[in-house]
Protein backbone atom coordinates (compact mmCIF):
# COMPACT_ATOMS: atom_id res chain seq x y z
CA UNK A 1 0.00 0.00 0.00
CA UNK A 2 3.14 2.63 1.03
CA UNK A 3 4.58 1.74 -2.22
CA UNK A 4 1.50 2.54 -4.48
CA UNK A 5 1.10 5.94 -2.47
CA UNK A 6 4.90 6.93 -3.09
CA UNK A 7 4.65 6.02 -6.58
CA UNK A 8 1.45 7.53 -7.64
CA UNK A 9 2.86 10.98 -5.37
CA UNK A 10 6.40 10.52 -8.02
CA UNK A 11 4.30 9.93 -10.94
CA UNK A 12 2.13 13.09 -10.28
CA UNK A 13 4.88 15.64 -9.94
CA UNK A 14 5.95 16.06 -12.88
CA UNK A 15 2.41 16.59 -14.19
CA UNK A 16 1.59 18.96 -11.65
CA UNK A 17 4.80 20.98 -13.01
CA UNK A 18 4.15 20.54 -16.20
CA UNK A 19 0.51 21.89 -15.64
CA UNK A 20 1.71 24.79 -13.39
CA UNK A 21 4.47 26.12 -15.73
CA UNK A 22 2.31 25.72 -18.90
CA UNK A 23 -0.22 27.70 -16.62
CA UNK A 24 2.00 30.58 -16.18
CA UNK A 25 4.39 33.13 -18.62
CA UNK A 26 8.14 32.68 -18.47
CA UNK A 27 10.02 35.53 -18.59
CA UNK A 28 11.48 36.74 -21.59
CA UNK A 29 14.72 36.46 -22.44
CA UNK A 30 17.73 38.22 -21.38
CA UNK A 31 19.06 40.90 -24.40
CA UNK A 32 22.19 42.95 -23.56
CA UNK A 33 23.30 46.24 -25.33
CA UNK A 34 26.58 47.98 -24.83
CA UNK A 35 27.57 45.58 -22.60
CA UNK A 36 24.33 45.83 -19.94
CA UNK A 37 21.98 42.76 -20.06
CA UNK A 38 18.37 43.74 -19.72
CA UNK A 39 14.79 42.24 -20.09
CA UNK A 40 11.79 44.12 -21.47
CA UNK A 41 8.33 42.88 -21.91
CA UNK A 42 4.94 42.61 -19.20
CA UNK A 43 2.38 42.50 -22.06
CA UNK A 44 -0.38 40.28 -20.14
CA UNK A 45 -0.77 39.54 -16.41
CA UNK A 46 1.27 36.65 -16.41
CA UNK A 47 4.09 37.80 -18.20
CA UNK A 48 3.97 40.87 -15.81
CA UNK A 49 3.83 38.26 -13.21
CA UNK A 50 6.36 36.85 -13.97
CA UNK A 51 8.65 39.63 -14.45
CA UNK A 52 7.74 41.25 -11.14
CA UNK A 53 8.37 38.09 -9.13
CA UNK A 54 12.22 38.56 -11.38
CA UNK A 55 12.63 42.03 -10.90
CA UNK A 56 13.68 41.62 -7.03
CA UNK A 57 17.02 40.10 -8.65
CA UNK A 58 17.61 43.04 -10.85
CA UNK A 59 19.12 45.93 -9.46
CA UNK A 60 16.75 48.69 -11.99
CA UNK A 61 13.25 48.04 -12.81
CA UNK A 62 11.15 50.88 -14.52
CA UNK A 63 7.35 50.48 -15.11
CA UNK A 64 5.68 52.84 -17.75
CA UNK A 65 2.17 54.04 -17.61
CA UNK A 66 0.02 57.05 -18.74
CA UNK A 67 -3.51 58.24 -17.59
CA UNK A 68 -6.19 57.87 -20.13
CA UNK A 69 -9.67 59.22 -19.98
CA UNK A 70 -10.55 55.27 -19.48
CA UNK A 71 -7.79 55.41 -16.21
CA UNK A 72 -3.86 54.68 -16.02
CA UNK A 73 -3.05 51.99 -18.21
CA UNK A 74 0.26 50.31 -18.77
CA UNK A 75 2.12 51.55 -22.33
CA UNK A 76 4.87 50.13 -24.33
CA UNK A 77 7.28 51.72 -26.59
CA UNK A 78 8.82 54.13 -24.63
CA UNK A 79 12.17 55.37 -25.25
CA UNK A 80 14.55 54.85 -22.42
CA UNK A 81 17.86 56.53 -22.62
CA UNK A 82 20.06 55.53 -19.40
CA UNK A 83 23.45 58.35 -18.33
CA UNK A 84 25.90 57.45 -15.97
CA UNK A 85 27.36 59.59 -13.70
CA UNK A 86 29.48 61.62 -16.03
CA UNK A 87 26.33 62.13 -18.63
CA UNK A 88 27.44 59.58 -21.01
CA UNK A 89 24.58 57.08 -22.45
CA UNK A 90 25.14 54.05 -21.44
CA UNK A 91 21.30 52.37 -22.58
CA UNK A 92 19.46 53.78 -25.17
CA UNK A 93 16.20 51.64 -25.80
CA UNK A 94 12.77 51.54 -27.27
CA UNK A 95 10.65 49.10 -25.16
CA UNK A 96 8.59 46.69 -26.28
CA UNK A 97 6.13 46.30 -22.77
CA UNK A 98 5.79 48.33 -19.99
CA UNK A 99 8.82 47.33 -17.83
CA UNK A 100 12.34 47.05 -17.94
CA UNK A 101 14.42 45.39 -16.02
CA UNK A 102 18.25 46.45 -16.25
CA UNK A 103 21.44 45.25 -15.11
CA UNK A 104 23.65 48.13 -14.00
CA UNK A 105 26.31 48.38 -11.55
CA UNK A 106 26.23 50.28 -8.51
CA UNK A 107 25.75 54.35 -9.43
CA UNK A 108 24.28 57.26 -10.34
CA UNK A 109 21.79 57.54 -12.99
CA UNK A 110 20.06 59.57 -15.10
CA UNK A 111 16.47 58.25 -16.28
CA UNK A 112 15.17 59.79 -19.58
CA UNK A 113 12.30 58.09 -20.60
CA UNK A 114 10.09 59.69 -23.88
CA UNK A 115 6.08 58.62 -24.68
CA UNK A 116 5.05 60.24 -27.16
CA UNK A 117 6.33 63.84 -27.33
CA UNK A 118 6.44 64.19 -23.53
CA UNK A 119 10.28 62.95 -21.58
CA UNK A 120 10.27 62.34 -18.05
CA UNK A 121 13.56 62.45 -16.19
CA UNK A 122 14.71 61.05 -13.08
CA UNK A 123 17.92 60.52 -11.00
CA UNK A 124 18.48 57.49 -9.19
CA UNK A 125 21.28 56.01 -7.02
CA UNK A 126 21.37 51.70 -7.58
CA UNK A 127 23.30 50.81 -4.76
CA UNK A 128 25.06 47.18 -4.75
CA UNK A 129 22.73 44.40 -3.86
CA UNK A 130 19.19 46.28 -3.56
CA UNK A 131 16.48 45.99 -6.18
CA UNK A 132 15.28 49.35 -7.01
CA UNK A 133 11.87 49.82 -8.92
CA UNK A 134 10.76 53.06 -10.31
CA UNK A 135 7.83 54.42 -12.57
CA UNK A 136 7.40 56.79 -15.37
CA UNK A 137 3.59 57.99 -15.92
CA UNK A 138 2.56 60.24 -18.64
Amino acid sequence: MRYFSLRRRLLATPLFLFALGATHAQVPPTQSAKGIDFIMGGIGSDESRALLAESKWWPLTIEFSEHTTDGDVWISDARVRIANATDQTIFDQVCDGPMLLVNLPPGGYTIAAQHKASIKVQKIQVVKGESRRISMHW
